[in-house]
């Protein structure tokens, strides 16, 4: 039997009963092609969903993510907005892995100055938000999109690298259950790495004089 394939994100990140996921794999010939199983391979019942989750996870606000092909996971979102002068990290959101980023994108938009943002944030529902705070959108758009700019998509990604290894440098790992308390826990993670950074922005650097004899 195949494991579950990313094509199931449609599916489980709407939160459908298990039952009714089990009997759509089987009863509808385009959601077994959409999910990747072939004509005569046997598709998930509705214990390998709830199995599934009940392993990942035992926090009744998290859900199933997505990214890219291969990689799905129970859990949560970070969304994090940082200012691109200083690398302080100013604004910090918690949401379920189901949700679009976009939606996360109206925790942490900021209200003045350029939105720099990867491939999720080219869509036209954050680029309408991204306006609406009073803020060009400096986003980057996925390959296949008319509006693509490739010279200046590779001049943002060029700009955006340094402050990448933001998400590098914060935990993953939830220490509390519930969207309340993982946004706290957000909150201080985000208060720990501008106190790390501010050490670095304000340091006076020490200057190495060569002392021939």
């Amino acid at each position: 039997m195949s494991m579950i394939t990313p094509d199931l994100r449609e599916l489980v990140s709407e939160d459908h009963e298990y039952r009714q996921l089990e009997l759509a794999l089987k009863d509808s010939l385009a959601a077994k092609l959409f999910c990747g199983f072939g004509l005569t391979e046997p598709t998930p019942d509705h214990s390998y969903f709830g199995h599934l989750r009940t392993r990942n996870s035992s926090d009744p606000d998290a859900r199933f993510g997505i990214k890219g092909k291969e990689k799905i996971w129970m859990g949560f979102k970070r969304h994090v907005c940082v200012d691109m002068k200083q690398g302080f990290i100013t604004k910090s959101s918690i949401r379920p892995a189901n949700e679009p980023d976009h939606k996360g994108l109206e925790d942490v938009c900021p209200e003045s100055g350029m939105v720099l943002g990867d491939k999720a944030y080219g869509i036209d529902a954050a680029k309408q938000l991204i306006r609406a705070r009073g803020c060009p959108p400096g986003v980057i758009h996925k390959n296949n999109m008319k509006c693509k700019n490739k010279p200046l998509e590779s001049w943002l990604t060029k700009l955006r690298m340094p402050d990448e290894g933001t998400f590098a440098a914060l935990n993953n790992q939830a220490r509390f259950r519930g969207l309340e308390k993982l946004n706290f826990q957000g909150l201080v993670q985000a208060l720990a790495f501008n106190l790390r950074r501010l050490v670095r922005v304000t340091a006076i650097p020490i200057h190495l004089r060569e002392v021939s004899s």
